[in-house]
């Protein structure tokens, strides 16, 4: 909060001092404009009455060139026109007072005289005091709105990332090495944020390590006698793990969604999501289990839009952060056909999730179908017919030809250590499999990926 202030003032000061030389000087250009056009306009004006009573007092008299001077000064009520004797030399106008004096030489007279016109600049200082007060307002108005747009800038550039680093510090300090500042902007702040995050989970790893390191000198019999029992768990938990960080990806980011809604139905319809991908994780957990027990699919009639709809919904928030655009492209919007629907969301949100980690730089995910008949399927346990190939088609970094070959067996991954257990698309190619289908790769390196996925239209073919 300080900071802002301190911001705020700086930029209310700077502009205070930047809007007044500005206005001083608007000011005076002004002035000095209107006090110029004044002076030509009064030089104007003697020449044509000067040039015209000359010639009135040689053709008429002084009598008519008189009348005709009266005349004139009584058309003009901030000009006054006198005929003076004596001779003027020079046609200038000078200031003399609240007003311009204006001198014009006549020929052809005897004895001499000329003009005295003198103009009063009364509106002139009326215009100018108004001009003055019209730019006290306008730049008390501008610093208004500028303290107040630094103000609303300080605190949410500063003072809430601040307050937001504090609080994290604190439940550090206080031991909790699980939350996260959830700040992820590009600027200082941000990288402070990311590095105070980087020590936390390094904190938590120290903490797990030596935790860890406790709990297996206290059991180290039980671990030997269990050693075999325990592998197989880990891997059950590891390939949960893995299919379960999609679905923790959506309820985070809706949750974050709802805190920034004000909209009560869009607030509603975001709980009801959370709620579902909930529900989701549940029913990944059971799949995954069954899936061991080779569990038949449990299929129902489903309009293949709508499946594609739901995924791309789920995978959204996720592909807007990484700068992705995902695109769908359907043959044919009406088509439906038997699917195991949870499950089949499973595979493309699996699929789609890897194609968004597959470029950092973000690009199109690109969701594409169409129907083929199909002579020699991919699948040894599918029958030809007619099938449905939904292509997942990314921009990134594409698989090499030697990985391509292992993607799909059990514990394989082409990801760094700890971002993957190598179960996604083993997994993927089993659901699939079940409802008579089956998933093709094609890949170049630096090129991106299709993925396709195979499905029969008919329940037959399974």
């Amino acid at each position: 909060m300080r900071i802002a202030a301190k911001l705020t003032l700086a930029i209310i000061l700077a502009m205070t001092l930047a809007l007044g030389l500005q206005a001083t000087l608007n000011i005076q250009r002004v002035e000095e404009l209107h006090q110029r056009e004044t002076r030509d306009d009064l030089e104007i004006l003697g020449r044509v009455l000067g040039s015209a009573a000359s010639q009135l007092w040689q053709a008429s008299g002084e009598a008519v060139a008189r009348d005709y001077l009266v005349a004139a000064d009584e058309r003009r009520a901030r000009t006054r026109i006198e005929l003076k004797e004596g001779a003027a030399q020079v046609l200038e106008a000078s200031r003399q007072g609240d007003g311009l004096v204006l001198h014009v030489p006549l020929a052809g007279m005897t004895p001499e005289h000329h003009l005295e016109l003198r103009r009063s600049m009364d509106r002139a200082l009326t215009f100018r005091e108004g001009m003055r007060r019209d730019q006290l307002l306008t730049t008390l108005a501008l610093i208004l709105a500028v303290a107040l747009l630094a103000m609303a800038l300080g605190l949410g550039l500063i003072g809430r990332p601040v307050e937001s680093l504090i609080a994290q510090t604190r439940r550090v300090a206080e031991g909790d090495l699980a939350s996260r500042t959830q700040l992820h902007s590009r600027d200082e702040l941000g990288r402070l944020a990311r590095e105070l995050d980087r020590m936390t989970e390094r904190l938590a790893d120290a903490q797990s390590q030596v935790s860890e390191q406790r709990q297996a000198r206290a059991a180290l019999n039980e671990q030997l006698r269990h050693a075999d029992r325990l592998s197989t768990v880990g891997r059950v938990a590891s390939g949960i793990a893995h299919e379960l960080g999609t679905p923790l990806n959506v309820v985070s980011g809706r949750a974050a969604m709802i805190e920034m809604e004000t909209e009560p139905a869009e607030m509603i319809e975001h709980a009801r999501i959370i709620g579902r991908q909930s529900k989701r994780m549940t029913e990944i957990i059971r799949d995954l289990l069954d899936f061991s027990r080779q569990r038949r699919s449990e299929r129902r009639e489903a309009r293949l839009k709508a499946v594609l709809d739901e995924a791309t919904t789920l995978i959204e928030p996720i592909a807007d952060k990484k700068s992705v655009g995902i695109e769908v492209e359907l043959h044919d919007r009406e088509l439906a056909l038997p699917l195991d629907v949870n499950r089949t969301l499973q595979v493309l949100t699996n699929l789609m999730m890897n194609a968004v980690q597959a470029m950092p730089d973000g690009g199109p995910l690109v969701l594409r179908t169409e129907t083929q008949a199909v002579e020699a399927p991919g699948n040894d346990h599918s029958e030809p017919g007619d099938y449905v190939a939904i292509r997942v088609i990314d921009r990134g970094t594409g698989i090499p030809e030697a990985e391509r070959e292992r993607i799909f067996q059990p514990f394989f991954t082409t990801k760094d250590v700890g971002r993957g257990t190598g179960l996604g698309l083993y997994v993927c190619q089993g659901i699939v499999r079940e409802q008579g289908g089956w998933i093709e790769v094609d890949s170049e390196p630096g090129e991106g990926s299709t993925f396709t996925v195979w499905l029969p239209l008919q329940p037959e073919a399974a």
